[in-house]
């Protein structure tokens, strides 16, 4: 075990060997790798995925989209990944992240309501379309490093790796993961969550994600475990040192509000004001608006119940909210 492994106390030792694979290995190989579509590997099981999995996706799907848009939020905050975004052109304003972003959860939920082993299915046209464009960004952003004969600083190996998968991966259903009842999901069962993630295996690997990489464990807790060390690896010192005037804070913020006539009026801050409580972000978060103190406030009482969260904390922003003052 290495020596930056030892740090993580608790952890079980494959899942440590698993992340350092990750993270030594991973950025140095294209993001999208060749997938056989025929001849699967023996772990894919189609009448698992149909049969088992999307039942329980039906059962948690308004939890789905939020806590994605959530993680997704985060992910464009890494200097991998912004890049790659910008190029695109696709973000430059809430119209173009509101389309952006539509598409994306009108992927996910073909991926969650159909069978995506059927070429006649939403679900398969979805995988095909979305390996496609991470294959052609891919070869454009490597070809203009090439150009310039010399390797960027934020990605040294290669634009697009399957390290940029791995953290794409924690994304979409990283936080669902490893905080299923924070994401509103109080009675799943780990046999229903552990669905989730190999529902998420098996969309990866049609996708182009390697499975030695792919962001799964062979228990639920050893999942938890890998979401875990991923997020500290790749989020963590990003989100405690974000700069509100960053192009990727402000982007977190349009992506927020460009969604609000489909999932709610959420803001950026007021979801860094919940979600940072359990992961133990370091950074103080400023509200500013009275709905932004109201949702949290009600959230804070939920999570008083439910979770058990310091009584002080709550007492805090009760105060504060009476009197209006700013975090």
């Amino acid at each position: 075990m290495s020596k930056s492994a030892k740090k993580f106390n608790g952890y079980d030792e494959d899942v440590i060997e698993k992340f350092n694979l990750i993270k030594n290995e991973s950025t140095k190989v294209p993001g999208v790798i060749e997938v056989d579509t025929v001849e699967l590997p023996s772990w894919i099981d189609r009448d698992r995925y149909v049969n088992s999995c999307l039942p329980v996706f039906a059962k948690i799907r308004p939890s789905i989209p939020i806590s994605s848009l959530v993680g997704l939020s985060y992910l464009i905050q890494l200097p991998t990944i912004l890049p790659p975004l910008l190029y695109t052109k696709k973000s430059e304003n809430v119209c173009g992240l509101f389309e952006r972003y539509l598409d994306t959860v009108a992927y996910v939920r073909h991926w969650h309501t159909t069978d995506i082993f059927d070429p006649k299915t939403d679900g398969y046209k979805a995988v095909n379309a979305v390996r496609s464009m991470h294959r052609h960004i891919l070869k454009v952003m490597n070809e203009k490093a090439e150009e310039r004969s010399k390797p960027t600083k934020v990605a040294p190996n290669v634009w697009v790796s399957q390290y940029d998968m791995v953290v794409t991966q924690w994304a979409f259903y990283g936080l669902l993961v490893m905080y299923p009842k924070a994401c509103g999901l109080h009675h799943i069962t780990d046999e229903e969550l552990y669905e989730v993630i190999y529902c998420w295996r098996v969309i990866s690997y049609f996708i182009g994600i390697d499975d030695k990489f792919s962001l799964w464990g062979e228990t639920v807790e050893k999942s938890q475990q890998l979401c875990h060390l991923i997020f500290d690896e790749a989020y963590r010192s990003i989100l405690e040192k974000q700069d509100r005037e960053a192009v990727g804070s402000k982007m977190a913020d349009d992506i927020f509000a460009s969604m609000t006539e489909v999932l709610g009026p959420f803001t950026a801050q007021a979801v860094n004001k919940y979600w940072f409580r359990f992961l133990g972000v370091q950074s103080t978060v400023h509200l500013k608006t009275w709905l932004e103190f109201a949702s949290d406030y009600i959230v804070i009482n939920m999570a008083e119940d439910h979770w058990g969260l310091d009584s002080v904390n709550e007492q805090r922003l009760r105060g504060s909210l009476l009197l209006g003052e700013r975090l």
